[in-house]
């Protein structure tokens, strides 16, 4: 199955060695870096925001659920259209294991449920802020509130 999933995954991603869930340390002088950060500013609307690290997350499983989901969106709605968005949520650092391990869960990661925003509170030193790609209808909407977690994934992890 990882092999498949791994065919469709992002571009930016590493392809070998090949891990079920790993991150991706990113150095911040890489462009992948800069953008992420640049996003996050924007989201915050704190152009002066700097981050300790950014990390890629690669979890295939999680991205392979989403490709699954787009797929039997498609099939069973096909008169919709589809988008993968970048959204935010912050969560305190302390869930930053569990959010990575069980995809953002919103019971195990002290949240009464998920909504990811378009524009998000700058974070304070005890939270860290996850950059997730979902799928919507509605690819401009300031909240998106997944209906599973086969609806996103997280891509990003950033901590001041």
């Amino acid at each position: 199955m990882e092999r498949t999933v791994l065919k469709y995954a992002p571009d930016y991603w590493n392809a070998s060695p090949v891990y079920i869930n790993t991150q991706i340390i990113l150095g911040s002088d890489s462009e992948e870096y800069k953008q992420i950060e640049y996003e996050i500013q924007e989201a915050t609307r704190s152009p002066n925001l700097k981050f300790s690290l950014i990390s890629r997350n690669q979890n295939v499983y999680d991205y392979g659920q989403v490709l699954v989901r787009e797929q039997l969106l498609l099939v069973s709605k096909p008169h919709h259209i589809y988008y993968r968005v970048r959204r935010y949520i912050t969560i305190h650092k302390l869930y930053r294991t569990t959010a990575l391990e069980y995809n953002l869960d919103h019971r195990r990661c002290g949240k009464a449920s998920l909504s990811f925003q378009k524009y998000i509170n700058r974070p304070t030193s005890n939270e860290i802020v996850l950059v997730v790609q979902v799928i919507t209808t509605d690819p401009n909407a300031d909240f998106l509130q997944p209906t599973n977690s086969s609806d996103y994934f997280i891509d990003y992890i950033a901590e001041i």
